[in-house]
């Protein structure tokens, strides 16, 4: 069919419509609604000229996709694709067909005995959503336990046969009737597919469901354009990049230029987060198989006859166990148990009763900085509010984005005991969000190294994970080699200091945000590697094992689960 053609019939079709949508009697409907359909057409074809980044079908992300797999984003290094390949080579990202179905995967004990101890091992076999067994493994499961007439609680370590079985060897640390499941924490092709999301875009906010970044604000008199940010100078979608590596303490930070050419990278108002929605950037990418985490449908009821020795084990106070011992066995096992409302783990026990009062006295003369991100955040809250005893309560999250810089400076002191909070450097996500007054944790502890404060008196409490979870994970080991010759440096000076370093979060929640638990594991993993020439110098707590077992649903834990965080950490001091 001709142009000409095309055009006419497409006129004489819409000849009812034009009669319809205008009463002026001296123009011919048919030619009115068409050159209002050929007027739309030009623009739309225009936009997409000049912007073709924009994508509005599948088959262009697609392409996308296969492209990246030869031209990474500037900021997927060497060491991105090491891990890429180490996971998901051969991994089907595009139609996902392989993801796990938690109904159909199945939960079978094959062994039960009885000794000096009781043992139960099982198996799980993975089914995919066609309800076929799979043949490759990949996916991070656990098997959690918890006593029927009790509150005792654990988590097994699974092996991962890479067939797609896995099993299980399960002791218990209680007797009586027990109920056993498996929960689905990460199916590896989701883990895949951020990662070469992240390859492709700079990002994986684009294999979510809905899309939710790091954005910047531009605004000059009645021109206002929004626009999203990476830690790279090559932002998808635009030409330029507005650089806020000074404003940022000087680590990069980018929030791409807007298109508005009445707007300058001078005209930013602030960073913050949200939906991408509405903004110039459009990818209909791929995205993640939901439901992303789940429970397998058969559930175990055993009875346990016997308790395990190792609970009966006599084991020394924390306070006063290597530090080194902390960092043992974190990457391939949850390690600890809840049992009597208490938090057991197998390297030591807790040396204080757990009461305020008892804090207290423990904290007296003590200068303790919270450092990163909002579960640091919830921290300090404890401390503040209830050690603190301040009143009416402060609302740390309020205080967050309620000043008119990035941190604020707030030290809360009574009782002999100063708390500090502060937010590690951008991206860091929250409701507008000021960009004047961004420090980084380096420059936090170069700044306290040269005080006159002992050493001893210094508590410090580290937290890096969820904020940087977007961005490929050189991103992430950039950072923490950082902050190891930071506290390197720091402790040259003051070597009596305490540092605590807070393991990534595990969640059973991760369909709207883009945190994913096997990223999770690699990030322990870099913090193993980059931290042990520190192992003997740095607490690392293990609050993974602790979400597990409470199977947290947010990347904020509930009540119990924070208190048994707090608990684990002030064994350590007191």
């Amino acid at each position: 069919m001709t142009g000409r053609l095309w055009w006419n019939t497409l006129c004489n079709r819409m000849g009812k419509i034009g009669s319809i949508v205008t009463s002026y009697k001296s123009l011919k409907p048919i030619k009115i609604v068409c050159w209002l359909f050929l007027a739309v057409w030009i623009i739309l074809t225009w936009n997409t000229l000049l912007d073709n980044h924009v994508y509005v079908n599948m088959s262009p992300s697609i392409a996308r996709f296969r492209e990246a797999q030869t031209n990474s984003n500037d900021f997927f290094t060497e060491y991105d694709t090491e891990q890429f390949n180490i996971m998901c080579r051969g991994v089907d990202v595009v139609y996902m067909t392989e993801t796990t179905n938690a109904d159909y995967s199945k939960l079978d004990v094959y062994e039960q005995r009885v000794t000096n101890e009781y043992i139960l091992n099982v198996r799980i076999k993975a089914f995919n959503k066609r309800n076929e067994h799979k043949t490759r493994g990949g996916d991070l499961l656990f098997v959690l336990s918890k006593q029927v007439y009790g509150d005792g609680k654990m988590a097994s370590p699974v092996i991962d046969h890479d067939n797609g079985t896995y099993s299980a060897h399960l002791r218990f640390p209680w007797t009586g009737t027990t109920k056993v499941w498996v929960n689905l924490a990460t199916k590896l092709e989701n883990s895949c597919l951020r990662f070469q999301t992240m390859k492709a875009y700079g990002t994986s906010v684009f294999a979510m469901t809905d899309v939710w970044g790091f954005k910047a604000n531009f605004a000059n008199k009645n021109n206002v354009e929004n626009t999203y940010c990476l830690p790279s100078e090559t932002i998808f979608g635009y030409k330029s990049a507005c650089n806020l590596t000074m404003l940022n303490d000087n680590l990069h930070y980018f929030c791409g230029l807007p298109y508005n050419s009445h707007l300058r990278c001078e005209d930013l108002q602030y960073t913050y987060t949200g939906s991408f929605d509405g903004m110039r950037i459009i990818i209909n990418s791929v995205k993640v198989d939901l439901s992303v985490a789940g429970k397998l449908s058969r559930v175990v009821i055993i009875d346990v006859p016997r308790a395990d020795h190792f609970a009966a084990k006599e084991i020394s106070h924390c306070s006063k166990v290597p530090k080194a011992l902390t960092w043992q066995n974190i990457t391939d096992r949850v390690a600890g148990y809840w049992l009597n409302k208490t938090w057991h783990v197998p390297i030591c026990e807790s040396n204080i009763e757990h009461t305020v009062e008892k804090y207290r006295h423990c904290l007296k003369g003590r200068e303790m900085f919270f450092f990163g991100d909002s579960t640091a955040r919830q921290y300090a809250d404890y401390f503040v509010n209830e050690v603190l005893e301040k009143r009416p309560k402060i609302d740390l999250r309020m205080l967050m984005f309620g000043h008119n810089t990035y941190n604020w400076r707030n030290t809360f002191s009574s009782l002999n005991i100063n708390v500090t909070f502060l937010k590690h450097a951008m991206p860091f996500s929250g409701d507008k969000v000021p960009v004047n007054g961004v420090t980084s944790v380096y420059t936090e502890l170069s700044r306290l190294s040269k005080t006159d404060i002992p050493g001893e008196q210094l508590i410090f409490f580290i937290v890096y994970h969820s904020h940087l979870q977007p961005f490929p994970v050189s991103f992430y080991k950039d950072r923490i080699r950082k902050l190891v010759i930071s506290i390197k440096d720091f402790l040259s000076l003051k070597p009596k200091a305490l540092f605590f370093l807070k393991s990534p979060s595990y969640v059973m929640d991760q369909s709207n945000r883009w945190v994913d638990n096997k990223m999770s594991l690699l990030y322990i993993k870099i913090l193993l590697q980059e931290f042990e020439s520190l192992h003997d110098r740095v607490v690392y707590l293990d609050t993974w094992s602790i979400n597990v077992i409470h199977e947290t649903i947010s990347i904020h834990p509930e009540t119990e689960t924070l208190m048994a965080q707090i608990k684990h950490f002030m064994s350590f001091i007191c």
